[in-house]
């Protein structure tokens, strides 16, 4: 889990630009049946191999991460940027950046008074033009804050995009789990595109699955004044941003948790932003869908922190629910 989230880290995946990761995951899962829909998603499919009836068991991970996009640059030779998804200004200031296509600079604060305002940074890479600015960074490449990965414990990682690929580590963790495993269902891994920008990826893959039941794998925040302690176990979803997950979905997820012996705590959050599960609840007929979470400190800064005990917690949890 550990590697894994590191290797995805350094992998720098814009909502739109998520092939470095598709092909990292096809890489791991070189012996299972592939499927890449017209949006970009990517569908690993463990068939059912074992007597019984089976459901079809659809878990999600997206695998793209906030990031700014170049716009335009000023006279100064200063990059400009939007922001796309959800990324922590203030720690982003003086910040290295790096870029989609390998230019590197700083991120830098026009205004020190609007911290919480996009408008008011730009990135240095050394031009000395408007021109020379954009013939190095053209308008549409993507940007991020850089950070140092820590990985000096065996506890926790520290690195850019940490929180944002744990979803797709805990999804690999469950296809190694599960891909010598007996099953009756259909299992459905999806690694979803777009979804740091409203789960858009996630509902077609859901249209075209048509799932008996599903869950998200998300990160969540934890510390900050949020009350949620990360190292404590993964957290399942009870309530979040336009989103009320099915009850018999959250409590088969709770009971796979306690027969684990992991530690589970149930989170109601109304601020989660868009999860995978709510697109998927609301595509075609619907389906009973839930959300579990690794609480991650430092969301959206360049040191996001995952607690390898909650990564790991959520994939054996997310394995027995779909052996179910």
């Amino acid at each position: 889990m550990k590697n894994t989230i590191i290797e995805l880290s350094r992998i720098i995946s814009p909502p739109g630009g998520e092939d470095g990761v598709r092909e990292y995951v096809i890489k791991k899962t070189g012996g299972a049946e592939h499927e890449i829909d017209l949006m970009g998603n990517l569908t690993v499919r463990l068939p059912g191999n074992a007597d019984g009836e089976g459901a079809r068991i659809m878990i999600s991970a997206s695998m793209d991460e906030p990031v700014f996009i170049v716009n335009d640059a000023d006279g100064k030779g200063r990059v400009r940027f939007a922001l796309l998804g959800d990324l922590d200004l203030g720690s982003a200031s003086g910040a290295a950046a790096e870029f989609g296509n390998g230019v590197r600079g700083s991120v830098v604060p026009l205004d020190r008074e609007k911290k919480d305002d996009v408008l008011s940074y730009c990135a240095d890479i050394g031009a000395a033009s408007k021109e020379d600015a954009l013939a190095k960074a053209p308008t549409g490449t993507c940007l991020r804050p850089a950070g140092e990965v820590s990985d000096s414990t065996e506890n926790f990682v520290s690195a850019p995009s940490a929180a944002a690929k744990t979803g797709v580590a805990v999804l690999l963790s469950v296809y190694e789990k599960l891909k010598n495993e007996k099953r009756k269902n259909d299992v459905y891994l999806v690694f979803t595109v777009q979804g740091k920008v409203g789960a858009r990826g996630a509902g077609p893959a859901a249209a075209r699955i048509k799932p008996d039941r599903a869950v998200s794998v998300e990160s969540i925040s934890a510390g900050g004044g949020t009350g949620r302690v990360a190292g404590r176990g993964p957290v399942v979803l009870a309530l979040g941003e336009r989103f009320v997950p099915d009850p018999d979905v959250t409590g088969e997820l709770k009971r796979a948790a306690a027969e684990a012996g992991i530690p589970c705590s149930a989170v109601a959050d109304k601020k989660t932003g868009p999860t995978d599960a709510s697109a998927i609840q609301r595509t075609g007929a619907g389906a009973p869908s839930g959300v579990i979470a690794v609480p991650a400190k430092y969301r959206g800064s360049p040191s996001e922190t995952v607690y390898l005990s909650d990564a790991e917690g959520a994939a054996e949890t997310v394995a027995r629910f779909c052996l179910d």
